[in-house]
């Protein structure tokens, strides 16, 4: 820029050069002149070196004193643009852009500019403008000034907008939109698109091949031209160009442009470049010279870079069409219908000139690949458009035959090629010397081996250039060009299986794609055999070359669609191709821990499958031939020119040809030795990852690079040559040994220095490109940077990394594929195994590249392959030394490859951890499809028994910068996240129990546990997370992989206890881990500064849901906290000594941790865990933003829901129950009809819905930690009973004493339990309860910044579970403390309120703790109703447990929960709503053995139901038991009962009573003790229930007796379960206080269910003692029934006298009744203890028996109903014997001593008192 300031730019090395010889000619005509002059006046002259040279002639002009000009500060300026790219922009101008857009007025009529803020552009700079003036008047300077251009056009954009990049500003500039020179002459030539075009097209129309005359040349050329013109199709070509149908403003410009210049702007560019040629090109050979050359290039290159980076200028370029002049349309112009060129024809009409040299060649090449691309964001008809050019460029391709198709082909009909006659003579000898000693060659060293097998014949187009033209040179730009643009036609159009059926018997790509793998790679790499190996000018151009093979075989991979598997008799249809190709991906990322690389290795979109080519593939798992002249083959006659066909079949049946997807993976994966080059592609990517010693030796390219620069650079431009160093010293011993004069040594060394030099190149980007980013295009929204290109040519290290990079990948491709491959091959070879040697799959392919063999023209012998293929992991862990083609040996390639996981790049690539990456990819699959015991031996190798190298390589991955790259569904890809994913799921499967399984575990090897070694993946992810800022815990991009991280910790805290997990948990204590990570994240960071937690809870309650990265942040912040939280309880359980379920004693330094973690934690007055329970947030987000979208957005059908459901990834602990919306399975739904809203608001639904779900998972897993750790703290810490005032006095003592016991006390816990049912309480409960002082005594620092009570939301019940079962386990504690307060002894009790003796919890706390739960409880029933189950249910059950046990405390404390004084109406009105509540959830059934239950879900509604039942129970036997105190709770049940909603309850509880609910008639019975409670179950129909039971079981037990007649099992029959309920309810129905019209009705009732029973009952009363209480209930129930109707009916003989004598039923009832009562007064006690009876009692009774004559009595040992009492002591406590009167104490003591003594027991005591109580009841 400064030379252009000074406006005297240097002068061009043309002028140079013409000013240097008019001097040597005006020096040599001086000196002739003299010499003349002075032999004119006769002046002898002695003959002198100069007179000499003056004879000669002018002197030479020695290039090596040339000054640096025009073209030498400018290719500079190049070069530096080579190597750093991103420069280019120093080049331009940055100035500002006023941006306008026009929007539509409020009638919708005109437009108007709206100006919004201004832009950065950029603006040409004064060089630019200064060259822009020079280029027309100075011919050598065009290709300057095209370089330039081509440099500038590599400068990214200034600000944000891609659209304003350097290639755009270059585009605008030669389509004519902008000038450079804004006060440019008007005659001032601009250079445009279309001039180029036209200057490429004249070059390609005159050069000529060598050694050819002039017409023969332009025949040539003519011939080639016409032939890429006539292929076009019948219809205009225009309609293959990107949007050249359509009616954009850039078509339609370039077309006019191309159109109305096609005479004078196309002569004009022709007469600039003839211009320029002229000294190079001549009219008779017409070859390029420098400028030339130069010229051509910079074309070439600019065209090239511009399009790489401008999606306007590529649908610019391909829409211009040039008129043809040639012979037959000479002159005519577009409107004269005559034949037009487009850009693609043009620039493949120049690459069909032989003679072209590579470099340009290749760049051509590229050019063209550069052009293809399309954008990300295109149109569908835009996107068909660009495949369409696409699709041309493959028949053009096709059309110049630039593979030799028609030589090598195995069904060639030119079979002998060009002969033998042009090899070689030293590789005619070898090639004799091989077929005399057999094929193997591999007796010869590599210089015996011949160096091409192919003629020196341009017949074989590429193979000529590669064997002949570039391998001598070294490089080979050319090939690296083709190789481009074949992968750019792949991605772009794809496979297309019918290219070239109009001369090919064989179509398809499968020529190209061999050509690439069986011709490029082997010889790039040396693994092809019987040739020389490529002697490669620099490790640059070896990269090189194998990357751009590389991409062909990857992206042909890649894109490929393995069939599912068919039988013969069947076809597949297009949809279930998709839908297994669907599953092959669900497949690879689920089960195959492809996952991280899957959005890379499947790059087809499914819902544009071609259907072609998916027809060709299902054919290639079958044998398929055909005949041409029998089937229908190719058809000769339709050709113009059928001579011409390149294939023939020679009488035989021609096999269809398979997919290039089909050979390269049938080839990866091959593994058969036998089957000649069949495997050779796994070997060439084995060498190519362990060449050079992996990962270890990519550094050492680099240094090669740099160590050459170096040579040359002292050398300036000329290379150190050892050929022209030798010459030199030729001509330096020639001069010194006088055989050379002076002058001749001069000039020998001149013409050496000059020969050195070397030529001055333009630009030569053959550099990685990633044309996925999607470029500039303006729908994309983002720039231009994201296309990491213009990495200069020379970057070995780069080149080198792409290679590894493409290699890694294409082996994860084949892994994701290996299994459908399979399975389609064993379904096509009739269920055989893959690996069946009958009735396989061969592959025949297309080309076979060997040379003519001594000029024979018969065919060659087809060469046939079968498909062997095997799992790629066998091939993986296969021995490298039974690779068998492998050269020299490899060492184990899976360690080379883990040691690619820890790999970063340095170099400009544009996926840093890209390799790293692909890496961990085959490493995740070998974990996840074999064994750990196989898998762990190969991924460490035979050298590494330790994994030292593993668990390095994993250390570094995970230490790597994370990765901004997004996979195809936009979710981003992060290697660490990935890596962490790993180590949790191998984790999960480890076994506590077995040592070995955790020695072969993956997890546990990377994480160092098993192993001395260091790094490992545990102290980086220590380091990750105790980051000083936690910036990588909070930052949105990593807080995901921190939560993993946290829970990999809890992980390895919860591993059973092994030598490693001690010394890493020790590690975590000497450094005050756990103490410092909750100062962090929990504590309070300064007087106003609040802890890291409550800002992010605050963030969660008013922010969650409208930014989506900062919902996840806040999602993923409360789950690693939460892991924090049950790793620090873990650690708590762990210094309390409990390790593997096993107790251990507790030593002094786990002590101290013990109680400074305790202190930590619970040390007041800032209890931490009471802080952290007010800040985590269970309710809804403030902002409404997902409440918004779920109420006001349709949802969708229930079939769509069901089919978009997905259960949520995570933990199983975790995320068991929570179901997402599949976002991937929701856009196949986007054209579909089922749908009953728009798309996009599904979609947006589907969003909020997510987000909600995420939300209450994160919810529920802070909950459940916080409860787990509170409760672990509790059990860890001792309480004891101290008042607020004295605790710091305790303290203090406990520092003067240096005691370290840190112990709790009651209030502490009082206060913790209080918050949490605070929390648990919805926000009007909360109101009612604080309004009476319900709080006093908890705390009272809710959240500062936490909104009013009642404008709060409700919590979500999955996370208010935990909390509930938290305030269970405080309870107890609070309860089983205040009893360790009854026992203890000590003398200075302090007691804190009105604490009655013995216990240690006040009446006022009781009743507060109460409240407060019953406060809970209802808010649980302000969401559930009846009969519908409510997911607070489960909450309102755990509460109702702790309310039970709160209340069983207060009976036996006395307390009176509920007062008349002290209770106000609005708190008994929350009692009465949680009645109501519970009562609804008690209507469930609840049986007495799970197997009765149904499912679950049905298992714990019943165990909620009697969770629920006993809370209320509890509730009323407390009310009951303080009746006789309070009226109020007489009238607060007065009232319950009669809501409506307690009796639609009780009538559900009623009908359990048939249900086989033996639970539910205790509830009923509480129910009968209070006034109006019979009458509610009466209402209800109880008696009725306990009737119809009775009724169903009675039918029962008669249809039993019935069929079992006469066998004597009605003594077996048993009563059934639930009568002894049913009686006990029975029993307090009737003995509840009643009126005398319900009693009446009652006992008639009672009196028919008696009836019923009957039976039953006489069995048991013959039975007795067996169910001794049930026969007393019975004996009971009939008691108060004819107490009842006795006391009620009095003396009249409505049922009294008429009923109950004339019933022989119940008269047989009542007199066992007597009977029993007699047995029972008689006996009361055992005979042998009872008192004799007076001998004048006993006589009586023997003389009247004596009087007897007929009956005859056994006067000796009566049998009793004690005798039917088993003998058993074992399981009863032996009591002293009752005292049963006057007898003889010596005989009792005598007995008692004996040895057949059974004492008498607690037993028999309960069987006494119950025989009493049943005598008096039947009495």
């Amino acid at each position: 820029d400064a030379l252009g300031a000074t406006g005297t730019l240097p002068i061009t090395r043309k002028e140079w050069l013409e000013e240097e010889v008019n001097l040597a000619q005006s020096e040599w005509m001086e000196r002739k002149q003299k010499r003349e002059f002075g032999v004119w006046a006769g002046q002898e002259q002695e003959q002198t070196e100069e007179d000499a040279a003056a004879n000669a002639g002018p002197r030479k002009v020695n290039v090596m004193d040339r000054p640096d000009c025009l073209e030498d500060v400018f290719a500079l300026v190049s070069s530096a643009c080579d190597v750093y790219p991103a420069g280019a922009r120093a080049l331009w101008y940055v100035g500002e852009e006023q941006q306008q857009v026009l929007n539509n007025d409020e009638d919708g009529m005109e437009a108007v500019a709206v100006a919004r803020s201004p832009r950065l552009v950029l603006a040409p700079s004064r060089a630019l403008q200064t060259l822009d003036l020079l280029h027309p008047d100075s011919d050598s300077s065009l290709f300057v000034y095209l370089s330039f251009l081509a440099s500038l056009a590599l400068s990214d954009a200034p600000g944000m907008d891609g659209t304003q990049n350097g290639a755009s500003v270059v585009h605008r500039i030669l389509c004519g939109e902008r000038t450079i020179n804004q006060r440019a002459p008007e005659r001032h030539i601009h250079f445009l698109w279309s001039q180029i075009l036209g200057a490429i097209r004249w070059y390609a129309e005159n050069l000529s091949q060598e050694n050819e005359d002039v017409s023969t040349k332009n025949k040539a050329s003519a011939a080639a031209a016409d032939r890429i013109r006539n292929s076009a199709p019948a219809e205009s070509s225009t309609s293959y160009y990107y949007m050249a149908s359509g009616n954009t403003s850039n078509s339609s410009r370039g077309m006019e442009t191309a159109s109305s210049s096609s005479t004078a702007n196309t002569e004009r560019s022709n007469d600039g470049v003839q211009s320029s040629s002229n000294s190079s090109v001549s009219n008779e050979t017409k070859e390029l010279d420098e400028v030339g050359r130069h010229t051509l290039m910079s074309l070439l290159c600019l065209m090239s870079n511009v399009a790489s980076k401008c999606y306007a200028a590529r649908e610019f370029i391909l829409a211009i069409q040039i008129p043809a002049q040639d012979d037959t349309n000479d002159g005519r112009s577009v409107s004269d219908g005559g034949i037009q060129d487009g850009s693609l024809e043009i620039l493949f009409s120049l690459l069909t000139i032989a003679s072209l040299p590579p470099d340009i060649r290749g760049m051509a090449f590229s050019a063209i690949a550069n052009l293809l691309p399309a954008d990300e964001n295109l149109s569908n008809a835009a996107a068909s458009s660009a495949k369409n050019a696409a699709l041309r460029a493959w028949e053009l391709l096709e059309l110049c035959q630039f593979v030799p198709i028609k030589l090598l082909s195995q069904y060639s009909s030119f079979a002998a090629g060009a002969g033998t006659a042009t090899i070689p003579a030293h590789d005619r000898m070898a090639l004799r010397k091989q077929q005399q000693q057999g094929v193997g060659g591999s007796g010869f060293s590599n210089d015996e081996l011949p160096v091409s097998a192919f003629p020196a014949s341009s017949d074989y187009s590429m193979i000529y250039q590669f064997e002949h033209i570039e391998s001598p040179l070294g490089t080979f730009q050319a090939t690296e060009g083709f190789l481009f643009l074949l992968s750019t036609l792949v991605k772009v159009a794809g496979c297309p299986p019918t290219l070239g059926n109009q001369w090919r018997l064989r179509p398809g790509i499968a020529p190209y794609v061999e050509y690439v793998t069986d011709f490029v790679l082997p010889r790039a790499t040396g693994m092809a055999k019987d040739i020389r190996n490529v002697e490669f000018r620099g490790v640059a151009e070896e990269c090189r070359l194998v990357e751009r093979a590389l991409e062909v075989v990857e992206a042909v991979l890649v894109r490929y669609v393995v069939p599912p598997p068919m039988s013969k008799e069947c076809n597949v249809s297009l949809n279930e191709v998709k839908h297994a190709y669907q599953s092959t991906v669900k497949l690879a990322m689920a089960e195959m821990g492809l996952s991280p690389v899957a959005s890379e290795i499947f790059c087809c979109d499914v819902d544009n499958l071609n259907e072609e080519e998916i027809r060709h593939a299902i054919q290639d798992f079958s044998n398929v031939s055909f005949h041409p002249s029998q089937d229908g083959g190719l058809p000769t006659n339709n050709i113009p020119n059928g001579n011409q066909i390149l294939e023939a079949s020679f009488g035989n049946r021609i096999p269809f040809p398979k997919t290039p997807g089909f050979g390269i993976l049938s080839n990866l994966l091959s593994s058969s030795s036998s089957n000649g080059s069949r495997g050779h592609l796994f070997q060439i990517i084995q060498k190519i990852l362990s060449q050079n010693g992996g990962v270890t030796g990519i550094p050492e390219y680099g240094e090669t690079v740099h160590s050459r620069s170096l040579a040359v650079s002292l050398f300036r431009e000329t290379p150190p040559d050892i050929k022209c160093a030798e010459e030199g010293t030729r001509c330096k011993a020639r001069q010194e040994g006088n055989v050379e004069d002076a002058w001749a040594y001069q000039e020998a060394m001149s013409a050496l220095q000059q020969g050195m030099i070397q030529p001055l190149e333009p630009l030569l980007l053959l550099s990685y490109l990633e044309q996925s980013s999607g470029g500039d295009h303006p729908e994309n929204g983002r720039g231009a940077g994201h296309i990491a290109h213009g990495v200069p040519s020379s970057d070995a290290v780069l080149w080198k990394e792409r290679s590894i990079l493409l290699s890694l990948r294409i082996l994860c491709a084949a892994a994701a594929r290996e299994k459908a491959f399979m399975r389609s091959i064993e379904a096509a070879t009739g269920g055989r195994a893959p690996l069946s040697s009958s009735a396989q799959l061969s592959v025949i392919p297309t080309l076979l590249f060997k040379g003519p063999i001594h000029g024979s023209y018969a065919h060659r012998f087809v060469r046939e392959e079968t498909v062997s293929v095997s799992r790629l992991s066998n091939l993986l862990v296969r021995n490298a030394s039974s690779t068998g083609d492998l050269r020299g040996g490899s060492p184990e390639i899976l360690p080379i490859i883990t040691d690619y996981v820890g790999y970063f790049s340095s170099s400009s690539i544009g996926d840093p951890q890209g390799i790293a990456r692909n890496a961990f990819g085959i490493v995740s699959y070998m974990t996840h499809t074999m064994p750990q015991a196989e898998c762990v031996p190969s991924l460490c190798g035979p050298d590494d028994v330790n994994a030292i190298r593993l668990t390095n390589a994993f250390a570094k991955g995970l230490s790597l910068p994370f990765g901004d790259e997004e996979s195809s569904m936009g979710t981003t890809v992060d290697l660490r996240a990935a890596i962490l994913d790993l180590i949790l799921s191998n984790m999960n499967i480890i076994d506590s129990t077995s040592p070995s399984n955790k020695k072969e575990n993956v997890s546990l090897l990377m994480l160092g546990l098993n192993t001395s070694s260091r790094p490992n993946c545990l102290d980086v992810i220590l380091e990750l997370i105790s980051n000083g800022d936690g910036g990588f815990v909070l930052d949105p991009k990593t807080s995901s992989s921190a939560t993993k991280c946290f829970e990999i910790l809890y992980r390895v805290c919860e591993v059973g206890a092994n030598n490693a997990q001690l010394h890493f948990m020790e590690k975590l204590r000497c450094g005050n881990f756990w103490q410092a990570q909750v100062a962090r994240y929990l504590g309070i960071r300064g007087p106003s500064t609040p802890s890291v937690f409550r800002e992010v809870s605050k963030s969660f309650r008013f922010e969650h849901g409208d930014d989506v990265h900062v919902s996840r942040r806040d999602n993923d912040f409360l789950h690693s906290i939460s892991w924090l939280m049950k790793g620090l309880a873990i650690e708590l359980h762990s210094l309390m000594g409990h390790h593997d379920n096993k107790r251990t004693s507790m030593t002094s330094s786990n002590n101290q941790q013990l109680q400074s973690l305790l202190h930590r934690l619970m040390s007041p007055p800032n209890l931490l865990l009471l802080a952290t329970l007010m800040d985590i947030p269970l309710g809804q987000s403030s902002n409404g933003y997902i409440r918004e979208r779920l109420h006001s957005i349709a949802l969708p059908t229930s079939d769509v829901l069901q089919d978009l459901s997905t259960p949520m990834k995570g933990p199983a602990e975790i995320c068991a129950g929570y179901q997402m919306i599949d976002a991937e399975r929701l856009l196949s739904f986007r054209h579909s009809n089922r749908l009953n809203a728009s798309f996009e608001n599904i979609r947006e639904w589907a969003a909020a819905w997510n987000i909600f779900v995420s939300r209450a998972c994160a919810c529920t897993h802070i909950s459940q930690a916080w409860s787990d750790l509170i409760r672990t703290a509790l059990v860890c810490s001792p309480i004891v009973l101290v008042n607020d005032n004295n605790i710091t006095t305790m303290v203090e003592q406990q520092h003067q004493h240096q005691a370290t016991v840190f112990c709790m006390n009651t209030r502490m816990i009082m206060d913790i339990l209080c918050s949490i049912l605070r929390k648990l309480s919805s926000p009007s409960h909360l109101d009612a309860l604080g309004q009476h002082g319900i709080f006093l005594g908890a705390s009272e620092d809710d959240d500062a910044y936490d909104v009013p009570a009642a404008g709060r939301n409700p919590m979500e019940a999955e996370c208010a579970m935990p909390l509930s079962i938290a305030a269970l386990s405080l309870t107890d504690i609070l309860i089983e403390s205040s009893y360790q307060y009854n026992d203890a002894a000590l003398p200075n009790r302090i007691v804190h309120g009105d604490v009655k003796a013995g216990f240690g919890i006040s009446e006022e706390d009781a009743a507060r703790v109460c409240a407060l739960i019953v406060g809970a409880i209802s808010s649980c029933a302000e969401r559930g109703s009846i009969g519908v189950t409510s997911p607070n249910d489960g909450r309102a059950a755990v509460l109702s447990c702790a309310l039970t046990r709160m209340l069983a405390f207060s009976k036996e404390a006395s307390y009176c929960i509920i007062s008349q004084n002290s209770t106000p109406s609005n708190i008994l009105d929350i009692y009465a709503n949680a009645i109501a509540h519970l009562f609804c959830l008690s209507t469930v059934p609840v049986f007495d053995n799970q197997k009765r239950y149904s499912d679950a879900h049905e298992a714990k509604g019943g165990a909620i139901a009697l969770s629920a039942r006993s809370g209320l129970s509890s509730l009323f036997g407390h009310l009951k038991s303080i009746e006789h105190e309070d009226s109020v709770s007489k009238v607060f049940c007065s009232n319950i009962f009669t809501l409506d909603a307690l009796s639609t309850a009780v009538a559900r509880l009623v009908h359990l009573i048939t249900c086989d609910d033996d639970d539910v008639t205790h509830l009923l019975q509480q129910i009968a003790l209070f006034e109006g409670g019979v009458q509610l179950l009466a209402k209800s129909g109880v008696t009725t229930k306990l009737l119809s039971f009775a009724t169903a079981y009675a039918h029962e037990e008669r249809q039993f007796l019935l069929s079992n007649m006469g066998t004597g099992v009605a003594h077996q029959l048993k009563p059934p379960s639930l009568l002894n309920s049913h009686l006990s309810l029975l029993n307090a129905l009737l003995s509840s206080p009643l009126v005398s019209s319900d009693r009446v009705a009652l006992a008639a009732d009672a009196y028919q269910l008696l009836k019923v029973y009957c039976g039953t009952f006489e069995r048991l009363l013959l039975s007795y003692p067996s169910n001794n209480d049930l026969t007393t209930k019975f004996i009971e129930a009939l008691y108060l029934t004819y107490t009842s109707l006795s006391n009620e009916l009095g003396g009249s003989n409505e049922l009294g006298n008429a009923l109950l004598p004339v019933d022989e039923t119940l008269l047989t009832l009542e007199n066992n009744v007597l009977r029993i009562a007699c047995r029972l007064s008689a006996f009361p006690f055992p005979s042998r203890i009872l008192p004799p009876l007076p001998l004048e009692l006993i006589n009586v009774e023997k003389i009247h028996t004596s009087q007897m004559r007929n009956i005859t009595i056994n006067l000796g040992n009566e049998s009793t109903w004690w005798d039917n009492i088993p003998d058993s002591a074992k399981n009863s406590m032996p009591l002293p014997t009752p005292p049963t009167g006057s007898f003889d104490l010596q005989r009792f003591s005598s007995d008692q001593n004996g040895t057949g003594f059974i004492p008498w027991t607690e037993r028999k005591y309960q069987y006494a008192i119950s025989s009493a109580k049943c005598l008096e009841t039947s009495t």
